[in-house]
């Protein structure tokens, strides 16, 4: 989509600010399969570190800090 476009302009700003990045789909709520943004980030020329950290590392963190948080 239009947004996956854009995000791939974005690698200098995601290897830069890897720690601040997320995942988010508004999945059910997509005519596309979930799949196919997660392959277009995996695609993006940056570090493998970088894409384990939007994918899942940074929710991780986060999700971890309000859980404990609370």
């Amino acid at each position: 989509g239009e947004t996956m476009a854009n995000l791939e302009s974005a690698p200098p700003v995601l290897e830069a600010r890897a720690d601040k990045a997320l995942f988010v789909s508004d999945f059910p709520n997509i005519s596309y399969p979930l799949s196919h943004d997660i392959e277009a980030v995996l695609r993006l020329p940056i570090g493998d570190a970088v894409k384990r950290d939007i994918l899942h590392d940074n929710a991780e963190t986060l999700l971890g800090l309000l859980a404990t948080s609370g």
